[in-house]
């Protein structure tokens, strides 16, 4: 049984490659901006805590003393 194969076959075989490369580098790319995003927002709260807690300290130690 013969089966019909498109002449195109090669172009559109291209193009797909094209696509799957364009689509790996846009996954890579979002991954490594979410990584440093969640890596900021780690470094922000962990900042942020260290601040509460020395305010906080400050205050009880005003009230003890």
């Amino acid at each position: 049984m013969n089966l019909p194969i498109p002449s195109n076959i090669g172009f559109f075989n291209f193009f797909m490659d094209l696509f799957f490369i364009f689509i790996s580098s846009l996954v890579k790319c979002l991954f490594i901006s979410f990584a440093h995003f969640l890596t900021g927002l780690f470094v922000f709260l962990l900042l942020n805590f260290k601040v509460f807690v020395y305010f906080e300290y400050q205050s009880f130690m005003r009230y003890v003393s």
